[in-house]
């Protein structure tokens, strides 16, 4: 028995499918868990001994889907593991600044590196203290795309950035 995962790379909340193909004839159903869940769950399957399955994964991370098949004379096959990643959505912000070490104030150049699992995502916009986005492209080859402000008070500053990705229509 094997299963694919077309669709392996989704952010939480998004639905994937997964089809289980038979290692051998007269498959009847599917049992699964996720780990997370701990659930069994049994899905019957087609004439053709493949059953298609939809998950909605609820955090980003490496997923453990653990799959049996079950034969119509009750023949239980091995446990078989697959491990599926999910994206995390998160725009990730780093720097030297933190709140235990105040430094910089009106006209610091404060450098900040920004980066995404998102690999759709074409453009990080930030701003600081609520002045007007800027934006600033993610380099498809970079992991990290660097921003640099200049602080314009004393005391906090609140830096802001966001990814934007490029909706293709008709999909």
């Amino acid at each position: 028995m094997d299963a694919d995962g077309a669709e392996l790379v989704h952010e939480p909340g998004q639905p994937g499918r997964f089809t289980f193909n038979p290692g051998r004839s007269g498959v009847v159903e599917y049992r699964y868990v996720l780990e997370y869940s701990g659930e069994e769950q049994v899905v019957a399957t087609g004439t053709d001994g493949r059953a298609t399955i939809e998950i909605t994964p609820t955090h980003p991370g490496y997923t453990l889907l653990t799959v049996t098949s079950r034969t119509a004379d009750g023949t239980v096959s091995a446990e078989r593991r697959y491990y599926f990643r999910v994206r995390d959505p998160r725009v990730n912000v780093s720097s030297a600044y933190d709140e235990y070490t105040p430094r910089g104030g009106i006209g610091a150049i404060g450098r900040f590196g920004v980066y995404t699992e998102i690999s759709e995502v074409t453009t990080f916009e930030y701003q600081l203290n609520g002045s007007a986005w800027q934006s600033v492209p993610k380099t498809p080859d970079a992991l990290v795309a660097d921003i640099s402000v200049t602080m314009d008070r004393n005391g906090e500053n609140v830096f802001s950035v966001r990814g934007r990705t490029v909706r293709v229509h008709g999909r």
